[in-house]
């Protein structure tokens, strides 16, 4: 069996607010391809090790190192998530970051004309004349291509969020929460969006409360009680997948120190 090359490593990362560590000692590695939940309870560490994978907070020891195209491990640990994003990085935050003021289609030309989508020829090749209209049509926006960001749905935010990674082509997603907030169709559309980008080859972290909806979109978990890292869950352990999930599962423990 091929294994695949790993997007992300993380070696002994410890992560927190001042200099009072909430993460320490993380240890594991993201393959390209796979889909990877990361869980726990409320304060457990989630978040702050969300934070510190992004950029957003700084590593108060160990490391973050991304895999260039090339196959060349970067050490990204001290640079920002602009940094991260050329290379390959895309984010998915809770709370959407887009521009409230501009179309919905206007919001992904601009992130088509980001640094970080202009990266993504080295992996990806040129982008098409007519990404940003595919993917309004895939992720089911074409309807609403002209109205302003801030008039669209909660579910249509996540939508046009997903939309803003397909369209930069990230190789890599770190996915908040992405369910949050949905009523229960919006979830449905959204689960089937990151299936299908994970079928398509997107690597993809994500955290979320909800067991039934990663059972059917990740192949293992990685588990945080306070503050560090337990072994995986084995297939057997997590929800039943439903047809819609991804298969086959793997096994994602955290390498060995």
């Amino acid at each position: 069996m091929t294994v695949s090359p790993c997007l992300l490593e993380v070696q002994r990362l410890a992560a927190g607010y001042g200099r009072v560590p909430v993460v320490r000692d993380v240890t594991f590695a993201l393959p390209a391809g796979a889909a990877v939940g990361l869980v726990g309870h409320n304060g457990a560490g989630k978040t702050t090790l969300f934070r510190a994978l992004v950029g957003q907070l700084p590593a108060l020891a160990g490391s973050i190192a991304l895999r260039d195209p090339d196959g060349r491990t970067v050490d990204v640990t001290a640079l920002p998530l602009s940094a991260r994003a050329r290379l390959g990085l895309g984010y998915l935050p809770q709370r959407p970051a887009l521009l409230w003021d501009l179309s919905t289609r206007d919001n992904l030309v601009a992130a088509l004309r980001a640094p970080a989508a202009a990266a993504a020829a080295r992996w990806a090749g040129a982008a098409p004349s007519d990404l940003v209209d595919r993917t309004l049509a895939r992720v089911g926006l074409a309807d609403a291509a002209a109205q302003p960001a801030a008039q669209l749905s909660g579910g249509q935010i996540k939508r046009l969020s997903i939309a803003r990674l397909l369209v930069m082509r990230s190789r890599l997603w770190l996915c908040d929460e992405p369910f949050a907030g949905l009523d229960a169709e919006s979830v449905e559309i959204a689960l089937e969006l990151l299936i299908d980008a994970v079928r398509d080859g997107v690597a993809m972290l994500i955290t979320e409360h909800r067991v039934d909806l990663l059972g059917r979109l990740v192949q293992s978990t990685l588990r945080v009680e306070d503050g560090q890292l337990l072994p995986s869950l084995a297939p057997a352990d997590r929800p039943s997948a439903r047809s819609t999930s991804i298969a086959p599962a793997m096994d994602l423990s955290p390498v060995e120190r």
